[in-house]
């Protein structure tokens, strides 16, 4: 997540931010400060996004090196996260045809490994009678509570996102060696996708927004 040239200084995504020092106030000799954002305690929840009304915050994610790679003949398959269609229903078949055209290899559909996901959450409560857990299918949720409420962490399901269900089954059960790629509405996957216990599975997130604006 980053600051881009339309800030004004009204600073309203600091009074939305839940994270303390995310956001840094900078002079730029100009009659606004700039407020940039520490990437190493943004948690990418989207609260700036929502806030602000001029359009002043973006973030990367994976979409073009996705697309080139692509192009250069890499294997690549895709997880849809449900939404798609949903956020999409005259659009979406084309765009996935589209994607097939250009080279993308299969789609699995995410609501799968929401089905592993509950299974794992029913099998964890019952085998150790554990109430009250927090579920981790959010990974703007993990992230606060990794970086500012370390006590909520052993509360948290020992059990994966229904992303990270999917990837795991398609690499290990279907025995898949193609590069995965992530398309849903979420930031934040990207520092699930990146996090050093989940490397290797999946190695683009690539966002509806993105996504749309370059198929369009």
């Amino acid at each position: 997540v980053y600051t881009n040239e339309n800030f004004i200084g009204c600073n309203k995504c600091i009074k939305v931010c839940s994270c303390i020092g995310a956001n840094i106030s900078e002079y730029t000799g100009e009659e606004y400060s700039k407020i940039n954002v520490d990437g190493n305690r943004c948690i990418a929840c989207g609260a700036c996004f929502d806030a602000c009304e001029h359009n002043a915050r973006e973030y990367n994610d994976d979409t073009e090196r996705f697309f080139e790679d692509l192009k250069k003949g890499e294997k690549i398959s895709i997880l849809i996260a449900p939404a798609f269609k949903a956020n999409y229903p005259s659009q979406y078949e084309s765009v996935l045809g589209g994607l097939r055209k250009l080279g993308v290899r299969r789609m699995i559909s995410v609501s799968f490994g929401a089905d592993i996901t509950t299974w794992g959450y029913i099998n964890y409560i019952q085998k150790n009678k554990f109430l009250g857990g927090i579920s981790q299918p959010c990974p703007a949720v993990v992230g606060y509570i990794e970086h500012y409420m370390p006590e909520l962490i052993p509360n948290l399901f020992p059990v994966q996102s229904p992303m990270m269900c999917a990837a795991i089954y398609a690499k290990k059960e279907m025995g898949i060696a193609d590069k995965l790629a992530f398309i849903s509405p979420c930031i934040a996957k990207k520092n699930e996708i990146d996090d050093p216990n989940n490397k290797g599975y999946i190695t683009y997130n690539v966002t509806f927004e993105h996504l749309m604006k370059y198929v369009k």
